[in-house]
Formats: C-alpha cells, sequence, structure tokens
C-alpha cells in the first residue's frame, strides 16, 4: 500500500533539489522505513544518472573525411546518442545519412546498447514513410555507425506552417498527414517496435507532401527480454516530455506499450491543430511537469484553433487520455477514426448524437438517401399535381383518387418510419444503413397490402437501395414482387412494367445467372422499343446491358454491335442534355456515356488480350489503340461531370492505367494508379475491396521495377501488396482471387534475388 509521502518531495530529494536540512533528514530517514518510496526512489536515482550519462558529450571535433567506406559531406545534426552527417557511398552510388555514435571508440556500454538496438529496429521496417536502413558497421577504430536512408526535407511542424512560397496546410490536410503517419506507426507495431520518442521534430516531410519518420534510438521491441528492455534507461524516463505519456513520464516501464505511442500521436496532432503543446510542461521543473502530464487533461484544442472540427479535436484528446484504456488501443484504431473522420463516417471517438449519425449518413450514402427523398419529392409534387389533373380531367376521376391514395399511403409509411425510435439508438458502432433498410422493408411488406400498386412502387425502391449495397438475394425478391404486381395490373406492355423487368435482370445480371438475366433484359429492350421513342435512355440502358452480358460470354461480335448502338444513342442523348434544365440529369447523361466508352474499350482489351493468345501482335496493339480514345474520353467526362475526387473517376485512372501499362507506357501508368488509389483512400478509406485492388494494382507494376533491381520501388510494392492484403483477407471470402493474387504477388517479391 502506498504512503501519503508527496512525490513531488522525492523528486527534489532525488535531484538534490531540498534546501532544509532538516527536512532532507526526515526524508531519508522515512525512505528507510518505507519499502514503497525507497523502490520509487531507486527509479528517479536510475532516471537522473542515467540522463546524466546520456548528456556527456565527448569536446567537438573536425569533421572527418570519412568513416567506414562513406564520404562525409556535412553534418546534419545530432542528438543524445549520435551524430548524423550527410556523406557520398559510391557503391551504389547515392547520398545517404550516416549516424555515428556519440563518444566515438569509448562510448559507454549503454550508449552502444541502445545505439545497436537502433540498428536492429529499423532492419525489422519497411514502410515508405519510415526512413530505411541501408548498412552498418564498426570502423577500423571501433566506432559504431549505420547508413540510412537521406531525406530531404522539412520537420512535420515546419511544413503545417507553410513558408514565403506555400500556405499553410488546412485542417483537413493535416488530418490527412496525421493518418499516414499513424498508419507507418501502425505497421511498426504490428512488427512488435514501439518507438516511444515521437515528436514533430522527429517527422520530416519531403517535397511531394510525404512523411518519413525518423530516430528510433530509444524504441522498445515488444519481443525483447525484460533486462534487456531496462537497458534502455533503467526503469526511468525515455522519450521527449512534451510528448510522453503519463506512463513513459513516472519512468513506469512495464506499463509502456503501443498506446504510449498513441499518446504521442495525440501529442503532436494536439501540436498541429492547436498551435501548442497538450502541456505546457517546458520552463518547469522536472516533477510539476511529470505531475501536469498524469493528472492534467488537456485542454480542447477549439480554445486555441476554433477552425479545428468537433469531431477532429474529440479524435484527439482521445489519444490523450491520461488512462491508457481510455485512449484508442492501438495506432490502427486512431488511424481508423481519422479516416472516419476524413471520409465523412461517424467517429468513435465520442457517443454520438442521433442527429449527428444522420449528418454522416447523409454525407456517406448520397444513392441510397437520394433515393428515399425522391419518393419525397414525388409526394410533394404529386399532391400538388394532383388536384390540378382531377379539377381538368374529370374523366380521369378515378385514376387521379387510385393515384392520391398511393402517394398518400407513401407518405405514411415514410412518416411513420422516420418518427420511430432512433434505429441507431441500441448503441451499436458497426450498425449500417442496410439495418435501416431492412426495418423499413418489413414495415412495408407488413403494412402496405390495400393497394397493390403501392406495394410495387416501395418494393422497387427497395429492391434498387439493396442492389447499391450488393444485397443482391434482399434485391430479388423486391424486385421480382415489383414485376409480378405491375405486369399483372397494368400488363406487359407497359413502360412501368418493361422497367421492372430490366431491374431485375440487372441484379441476376450481377448475380452471376447471366442465361436468366438475359432472357428478362432482352425482353425488356423489345418492350422498350416498342413503348418509346428511338432515342431514349432506356433504350440505350438495355443495349448497353446486353453488351456486357455478350462479352462475359465471349460473343464479342454481339457484344461491339450492342456497345456501337448503346454508345451511338448516348452520345445523342449527351449532346441533348443541354437542353435539360436539371443539372444532375445533365451529369446523369455524361456519365452515363462514360459508362458506356469504358465498356466499349474493355471489349478492345478483351479483344487484344485473345490476339495476343493466338500470336497476333498486329491485331493486339490495334485492338488496343482502339481502346486508347475510349479511356481518355471516359476519364474526361467522369472528370468534368463527377468531379475529380469521385470513385467512379477512380475506377477510369485504373482502367487507363492498365491500358497503358498493357502498351508498354509505364510511367503513364503509374501516374494513374496512384490517382486512383489516392482518390479510393480518400473517398472510400484503405479498409475498402476498390482500394485494396488498387493498391495490389499499383504494387504489381512497381514488382516488375523490382524485378530490374530497383530496391526502393520493391519495398513500396512489398508494403502496398502486405497492406492490399490484410484489407482483402478482413473483407473477402478466403478463396477470392484478389486474395490469391495478392499472396503470389507477395511470395513472388520475397522469392526474388534482393
Amino acid at each position: 500500500m502506498s504512503c501519503p509521502m508527496p512525490r513531488e518531495r522525492l523528486w527534489e530529494y532525488a535531484h538534490g533539489e531540498l534546501d532544509d536540512a532538516r527536512e532532507t533528514a526526515d526524508i531519508c530517514a522515512h525512505v528507510e522505513q518505507c519499502p514503497h518510496c525507497a523502490a520509487q526512489l531507486d527509479e528517479m536515482r536510475s532516471l537522473v544518472a542515467d540522463l546524466d550519462d546520456l548528456g556527456d558529450a565527448p569536446p567537438p571535433r573536425a569533421l572527418p573525411e570519412s568513416i567506414g567506406p562513406y564520404r562525409i559531406l556535412r553534418k546534419l545534426g545530432e542528438g543524445g546518442m549520435g551524430v548524423v552527417f550527410e556523406a557520398q557511398q559510391e557503391t551504389p552510388r547515392r547520398r545517404v545519412a550516416l549516424k555515428v555514435i556519440r563518444g566515438g571508440w569509448i562510448a559507454g556500454e549503454l550508449r552502444v546498447r541502445l545505439f545497436q538496438r537502433e540498428m536492429q529496429t529499423l532492419a525489422r521496417l519497411n514502410h515508405p514513410a519510415i526512413a530505411a536502413i541501408y548498412d552498418a558497421g564498426v570502423t577500423d577504430e571501433g566506432e559504431h555507425y549505420f547508413a540510412m536512408e537521406l531525406v530531404e526535407g522539412v520537420c512535420l511542424s515546419d511544413h503545417v506552417a507553410g513558408g514565403e512560397d506555400r500556405p499553410p496546410l488546412r485542417i483537413r490536410q493535416r488530418a490527412e498527414l496525421l493518418l499516414e503517419i499513424c498508419e507507418a506507426i501502425s505497421y511498426a507495431h504490428q512488427r512488435g517496435v514501439i518507438h516511444r520518442d515521437l515528436k514533430p521534430s522527429n517527422i520530416l516531410v519531403t517535397p511531394a507532401g510525404r512523411p518519413k519518420i525518423l530516430d528510433f534510438g530509444v524504441s522498445r521491441l515488444l519481443d525483447e527480454d525484460d533486462r534487456q528492455t531496462k537497458l534502455s534507461l533503467a526503469g526511468g524516463m525515455v522519450g521527449t516530455l512534451a510528448y510522453m505519456s503519463p506512463e513513459q513520464a513516472r519512468g513506469a516501464t512495464d506499463e509502456i506499450d503501443v498506446r504510449s505511442d498513441v499518446y504521442a500521436l495525440g501529442g503532436v496532432a494536439y501540436e498541429l491543430l492547436a498551435g501548442r503543446l497538450a502541456h505546457d510542461v517546458l520552463q518547469r521543473p522536472l516533477h510539476v511537469a511529470v505531475e501536469m502530464i498524469c493528472s492534467q487533461p488537456p485542454a480542447d484544442p477549439r480554445q486555441f484553433n476554433p477552425s479545428v472540427p468537433r469531431e477532429l479535436s474529440a479524435i484527439v484528446l482521445k489519444a490523450l487520455e491520461a488512462e491508457p484504456a481510455r485512449r484508442y488501443q492501438t495506432a490502427a484504431e486512431l488511424a481508423d477514426d481519422l479516416r472516419r473522420y476524413l471520409t465523412n463516417h461517424p467517429i468513435l471517438a465520442r457517443p454520438p448524437s442521433t442527429v449527428y449519425r444522420l449528418r454522416k449518413f447523409v454525407a456517406r450514402h448520397t444513392l441510397p438517401v437520394g433515393l428515399l427523398a425522391a419518393i419525397f419529392l414525388i409526394v410533394s409534387a404529386s399532391a400538388a399535381g394532383l388536384g390540378a389533373l382531377a379539377s381538368r380531367l374529370a374523366d380521369e376521376r378515378n385514376v387521379a383518387r387510385r393515384e392520391a391514395r398511393k402517394f398518400q399511403e407513401i407518405n405514411r409509411v415514410l412518416t411513420g418510419f422516420l418518427e420511430a425510435p432512433d434505429p441507431w439508438r441500441r448503441g451499436d458502432r458497426d450498425t449500417r444503413v442496410l439495418d435501416v433498410l431492412d426495418a423499413m422493408a418489413r414495415r412495408i411488406e407488413s403494412e402496405v397490402g390495400r393497394d397493390p400498386l403501392v406495394a410495387a412502387a416501395l418494393r422497387s425502391t427497395l429492391g434498387a437501395t439493396y442492389r447499391a449495397f450488393s444485397e443482391y438475394d434482399k434485391a430479388e425478391r423486391h424486385l421480382r414482387f415489383a414485376m409480378l404486381q405491375r405486369i399483372k395490373l397494368l400488363g406487359e406492355r407497359n413502360t412501368e412494367s418493361a422497367r421492372s423487368i430490366s431491374e431485375l435482370g440487372e441484379v441476376l445480371f450481377e448475380m452471376g445467372r447471366l442465361e436468366d438475366a438475359r432472357r428478362l433484359i432482352e425482353r425488356a429492350y423489345a418492350l422498350r422499343r416498342e413503348l418509346l421513342p428511338a432515342v431514349h435512355p432506356d433504350i440505350a440502358d438495355s443495349l448497353n446491358s446486353l453488351g456486357l452480358l455478350s462479352k462475359l460470354q465471349g460473343d464479342f461480335a454481339s457484344a461491339e454491335r450492342d456497345l456501337s448502338q448503346a454508345l451511338d444513342l448516348r452520345r445523342k442523348l449527351a449532346d441533348r442534355a443541354a437542353d435539360l434544365p436539371d443539372d444532375r440529369e445533365r451529369a446523369e447523361r455524361h456519365n452515363a456515356l462514360a459508362q458506356t466508352l469504358n465498356n466499349l474499350a474493355a471489349l478492345y482489351r478483351a479483344q487484344a488480350a485473345t490476339a495476343r493468345a493466338a500470336g497476333d501482335a498486329g491485331a493486339w496493339r490495334a485492338a488496343l489503340e482502339r481502346a486508347r480514345p475510349l479511356y481518355a474520353e471516359a476519364l474526361e467526362l467522369r472528370s468534368k461531370w463527377l468531379g475529380e475526387a469521385h470513385p467512379e473517376t477512380a475506377k477510369m485512372h485504373n482502367n487507363y492505367g492498365k491500358l497503358l501499362r498493357d502498351l508498354g507506357e509505364r510511367a503513364a501508368a503509374e501516374e494513374h494508379y496512384r490517382a486512383s488509389l489516392a482518390i479510393l483512400t480518400a473517398a472510400l478509406g484503405q479498409r475498402h475491396a476498390y482500394t485494396a485492388r488498387a493498391m495490389y494494382n499499383l504494387a504489381e507494376l512497381l514488382a516488375e521495377d523490382a524485378e530490374a533491381g530497383d530496391a526502393a520501388r520493391r519495398r513500396e510494392a512489398e508494403t502496398l501488396c502486405a497492406k492490399a492484403l490484410t484489407f482483402q483477407q478482413e473483407l473477402l471470402a478466403a478463396d477470392h482471387p484478389h486474395i490469391r493474387a495478392s499472396r503470389a504477388l507477395l511470395d513472388r517479391l520475397a522469392n526474388e534475388p534482393k
């Protein structure tokens, strides 16, 4: 059991700061009788001794001409354990950062062990955001050194603050940079490394805006034994006080784990957002600073920078919780919450209110929310329009009454649903929009029965929404109900019936039931040609789907015929879109044109693959060159009408990149692959199947350079492919071909000579 002796008095005693001789004698006597205080005092004295040891520096020496095989160019800096030089390596010829142990050949055992452990740590890590180690050795004079990647850049805080030639980073840009740093630290943790000295000065940002984490000099290896761990500083304080977790500041070595780095990441984030330290410990006595870190929660960063969003502030404060159990438990969790913030998902750092969750829900799911909103617009428009219709067309009074009942029923059901208890009230953080849809579906199936056409309209909307979320079994059930009801009540030769037939066929297509899908889509196409004008979006839709079906079934001639006809119709419809008053409808027509351009280009790539397999190089290149202008036009259309940051634009970058790679234009292909990955990461997050596939595609391209001996591109390829595989294993079935492909690429990279 602990005694009431104040910890700060023990600090003062350990430091020799007490002026009162009698008080010094009293504490000395107390420590002799109190095992608890004696243990604390031993830790404090060990800390003081080790800090003194690290602070002892040999007298400055002239800049050496060389160290080992490295020619010294200039001194970059120095720290507690080492001096860093810029040096020239001759084979391979490159500039490196050469770190040399302080004290040279007379360095003490502790310093040598820490220096060697930094080398061991860096050797474990191979990540684009962590400076890589190249070589290590000892000179003939016994001087330890290691060579590592020379990072050109500025420290994190200077990069964020901006300069004469660039403005300060916006809040969102700072959050994106923090996300990259968290992902790199998570990578280190997964390989058994805790940094323990994260701070802005240990993170450089390259001219390309990418972070590089440095200085693993006081890192801890999770799999080392207790004896080795205590060599770090004999149970003392390790790191930089302003960014230390409470357990580090107390010198509680046994309590330090990955959550200590999470705290430091929170401290870095706080400084970048608030412009000041989370705890103002500078110029304070050590024991006062430690007490402040352990007992005083940091102020909300919004007090110092009101432009910081509440969500981001909540994330930072959660990372800075004094109790490790209340923080994010891993750097990956912190990264996930930053990603949630950046992609408009509800964050986990606070209990979210209903209004807050709904706001994020709408921002994230524009398609299904748009579908529901469309129903309300129909309701509103019908309320106004039906009155006029009834007054003008007395002979259609029964039709008007039926339509009024239909929309009143829709309005009653949806209003009742939205006034129901909050679907997220259970507190399940993984509750998705599908829970909302399932609840709505049950309500509709049980309560909407008096008018079958009302039920058909609602079930059709539900089916389309389920399809948008790839819930195909549920989509099929609702769309089949809608189709059968409409055919029964309206007859097959009706545009609503034709639409239902087509919608069901599209879902069966996506489920892989190609023959069933073809029968329905061909029937819908025939009905639409009979019932609609020759140039109509629905006819173009049917032709586009038939072309895709034929391509999948290997009938390239039919596929080219149908897709070419669809392209011709969609060009005409896009040309006529200028006369439409609705911007959204104009965008939809141009996006549909881009879709068919992409589909036809993909068909030409498939034809090229067939020609190549047959050994016909001329036909192979001709087919690829036919695809090139189609992909280029599709990318231009989607960039213009959907925006540069839209996932559909990312898809076009990816597909165009594949074509350019086939043609041997590797630099241009890489540019498009990187653009695709950046867009998908920002829009969908890294833990998404599309993003993981984009990582794989880029890794596969880089791996080809790795085969030619490019070590940097090999490291990037390995990192990207490993991340892709991790996310694919979380998201996809165990036997999914994407998982098999990622594993094969990783194996190939691992088995190639370095």
